[in-house]
């Protein structure tokens, strides 16, 4: 069994990107989080973690809010091995791909059922997926269910460092009387080479299907490197790029404007400890109607340490084609592609033993495309946990 105290906050100054209204937020949120594990090496496993936790101070706009107190059920499953290189897993569990871009871990609250294979070279999975299955609040169960995901992954390992592989996922949504029917398919890669000193990776995927009766037919890919020096600190340096279609033609009757699959996280560490919103903090945008254009550089001072300062510039792909963003509350008014600019500060230590500390800031600038009045937006978290393991 363990026990981890945790403390988190987080501000987000002009979400709507309009500094003569109210609209920053902000929040604490302590919390406990408890775990047990009970494990027979080799043929079984059972883990259940349950986070215990309530935001003490809620400012959104001028309402200052008190919640509730949250139990969210963070993970539950079972996993055993029924034949060699062979791991069946059923619940709400860590899904296996690699940037967390076709799907996510447990912090989205993803209940699948899993078979996997790995051996030296190959490994395969199969995945039936759904989001909020199981309840996410212990305190006030609700169906939150959303869509159902069947997926199939493949990937190769070659001998120089190199993989590829591909993947196929099968999506079916329903709300409010519509429905929608995806299918996700493509190739990617991704390894080591040049004697340790670049990871790369390269993601394609295409979409088809209908919402409701309008076909759907769009396509997105996002590649990188990341060179590093490979000298103590781990000095490493980013570039990457990545584009999810638009439609320009709204009347055509074929929607050609890219949507991620609604259970991915977008979220990754290029070399550091800590995981963070590779498409940018303050914005946290889908891959949708948006080319994001993005250089890093990062170091780890120690062994527990990193820190990563992150640069991102947004195209849309269409001006009229609008913009799916976590973190803003404003659309962009049709008038310009150039959507702005973001910096972001990523720090963080992690020593699961005793303390781990986490630090996410980013700075939003947002371009012509948000029209001529327009402020600066601001967003920060932090993260830190004291684990107490026997």
């Amino acid at each position: 069994m363990g026990i981890t105290g945790q403390l988190e906050g987080r501000a987000h100054k002009d979400a709507d990107l309009d500094s003569g209204t109210e609209g920053d937020i902000a929040n604490i949120k302590p919390g406990v989080k408890l775990a047990l594990l009970y494990e027979q090496p080799g043929s079984f496993r059972f883990f259940t973690a349950t986070k215990v936790n309530r935001d003490l101070t809620v400012n959104e706009g001028a309402v200052p809010e008190h919640r509730e107190l949250l139990a969210e059920l963070d993970e539950f499953y079972v996993r055993w091995i029924p034949f060699q290189n062979g791991i069946v897993s059923v619940g709400r569990s860590r899904m296996n791909d690699p940037r967390n871009w076709l799907f996510a871990s447990s912090d989205d609250m993803n209940d699948n059922i899993q078979l996997q294979y790995r051996d030296d070279t190959d490994f395969f999975q199969l995945v039936a997926a759904a989001r909020d299955l199981l309840p996410s609040n212990l305190f006030e169960p609700s169906d939150q269910h959303r869509s159902l995901n069947y997926a199939a992954t493949f990937e190769h390992n070659f001998p120089n460092g190199m993989r590829g592989g591909g993947f196929l996922l099968l999506q079916n949504r329903k709300t409010e009387g519509d429905s929608v029917d995806r299918t996700y398919f493509g190739a990617r890669s991704r390894g080591t080479v040049a004697a340790g000193h670049i990871d790369y990776w390269a993601d394609t995927v295409m979409l088809r299907g209908t919402a409701g009766t309008t076909p759907m037919r769009s396509y997105a890919f996002d590649t990188g490197v990341i060179y590093k020096f490979l000298d103590a600190r781990q000095f490493h340096v980013v570039g990457s790029y990545a584009y999810g279609s638009g439609d320009g033609n709204a009347a055509d009757g074929v929607d050609r404007r890219f949507r991620q699959t609604g259970i991915q996280e977008n979220r990754y560490q290029y070399g550091g400890v800590s995981r963070f919103k590779y498409y940018g903090e303050s914005l946290n945008p889908e891959l949708s109607n948006l080319a994001v254009a993005t250089v890093a550089v990062g170091f780890k001072p120690n062994t527990l340490g990193s820190i990563d300062l992150v640069a991102h510039h947004y195209e849309l792909a269409h001006a009229n084609g609008g913009l799916i963003a976590g973190r803003l509350n404003r659309q962009p008014t049709g008038a310009s592609r150039n959507a702005g600019n973001a910096l972001d500060l990523v720090a963080g230590y992690r020593d699961r033993t005793a303390v781990e500390m986490e630090f996410f800031g980013g700075w939003f600038m947002p371009g012509p495309a948000f029209g001529a009045h327009r402020t600066d937006s601001i967003y920060g978290m932090f993260k830190l946990k004291y684990n107490l393991r026997p």
